[in-house]
């Protein structure tokens, strides 16, 4: 008689997101001089589309709407390949640092450019700098209105910058008054940055710097702890990935830790969790 086997524990999906953006748009570079410096947006974005293919791999992709203007081509491109385009705001702007209003405007003008280029109106926004915390509840209201589904704007851990640590760590629709509050009425589904709970504190694992910093195998074994319990959302930028960026002069000790540290090996990286992994894009991973 064969014995009972165990069943698979049950996973969850783990959505692959990239913010496109320029190389400078950082809270660490707002007060250098960038004049005249090289961009790296065309030559970063196929080498993430190559090594996507060779994975066959489809994720989402956060797009500026300042580059989406520059670059039209590339971001019907990037979506004629099966990924998700969403938006990331037309011109990097914090939201905690902008008026209802002015978010407002902002937003339109991305829809726009992007719907104009896709023949299709985005699903996903995400904030840039991850911006969305316990000021800006009107945001789900606006996305809402302007035809938006989800969001993936707070990050469930607090740095000098942004960060909401009290949110919840899986998907949720956030209530009109309070960003930490589940209302199942809510309007907008937010996808908050995955992080890891460990002794009763986030730990940050799901992309960007901390993907830079951490040893890709600490990396793999959060993510496998994570989607154990709830879905998982991973981020990059271009250049966390890109192995020749532009480098300053002159950087503070804490902006070139933050914007070169651990770039050569990250593309090797990557391909490392693209093999052990199922990615999806945000949408097909909140089933929309």
């Amino acid at each position: 008689m064969e014995k009972n086997k165990t069943p698979p524990k049950k996973t969850y999906p783990i959505a692959l997101s990239f913010d496109l953006e320029y190389w400078w748009c950082s809270e660490l570079l707002k007060e250098i001089p960038l004049y005249g410096q090289r961009e790296i947006i065309a030559e970063a974005s196929e080498m993430v589309l190559d090594l996507l293919d060779t994975y066959d791999t489809r994720a989402t992709f956060f797009v500026l709407g300042e580059v989406a203007e520059k670059y039209p081509e590339l971001i019907r491109k990037i979506h004629g390949q099966g990924h998700e385009i969403a938006a990331h705001g037309y011109s990097h702007s914090n939201v905690f640092s902008m008026t209802p209003e002015d978010f407002r405007e902002d937003l339109i003008r991305v829809t726009k450019i992007l719907s104009s280029l896709l023949g299709e109106k985005p699903l996903g926004f995400r904030a840039p700098n991850f911006s969305v915390d316990v000021s800006t509840p009107w945001v789900y209201r606006i996305l809402n209105e302007t035809g938006y589904k989800y969001s993936s704007s707070i990050f469930p851990f607090k740095t000098a910058i942004y960060g909401v640590p009290e949110a919840p760590l899986a998907p949720y629709f956030p209530s009109a008054d309070n960003v930490t509050h589940p209302d199942p009425e809510g309007p907008v589904l937010e996808f908050p940055g995955s992080v890891l709970r460990v002794g009763g504190h986030n730990i940050p694992v799901s992309g960007g710097f901390y993907f830079r910093l951490l040893p890709v195998r600490i990396t793999a074994l959060a993510l496998r702890r994570i989607i154990g319990k709830r879905p998982a959302v991973f981020y990059l930028h271009l250049r966390d990935l890109y192995p020749d960026p532009p480098r300053l002069k002159g950087l503070p000790l804490k902006a070139r830790i933050f914007h070169y540290y651990g770039i050569r090996p990250a593309a090797l990286k990557l391909k490392f969790l693209l093999s052990r992994f199922s990615f999806l894009p945000v949408k097909a991973a909140l089933g929309l």
